[in-house]
């Protein structure tokens, strides 16, 4: 049981992570623009308490606005921390020769 939740949890927070960038066929942050707040969202605003999640969660944010807040997160290390806990979560049931493989596809994104 504990195989499912790890990996779910790490292919679920890649696929945030690919929603964000638009590797999924639907256009850029559709998730964000849905109204739903993904953990690296999440992540910035607990680091900086400037950083308001609600102008970006639920609205139809432009392109600059994309670009502006994939900075902010890979700043401030939002976007590295969520890298680091699919990692994690993989590497637990996967094993570590089979991760590297893994790991660059999803990292690399």
């Amino acid at each position: 049981m504990r195989y499912g939740i790890d990996t779910g949890t790490a292919f679920g927070l890649y696929e945030e992570i690919r929603d964000f960038v638009g590797e999924h066929g639907r256009g850029r942050a559709s998730e964000i623009k849905a109204g739903r707040t993904p953990y690296f969202v999440a992540d910035l605003a607990s680091r900086d308490s400037s950083f308001n999640p609600h102008h970006y969660v639920g609205k139809d944010i432009s392109d600059t606005e994309q670009e502006r807040l994939l900075e902010l997160l890979r700043g401030k290390g939002s976007l590295k921390k969520t890298q680091r806990l699919i990692k994690n979560h993989l590497e637990k049931k996967v094993g570590h020769d089979r991760l590297k493989d893994l790991i660059i596809v999803i990292t690399d994104k």
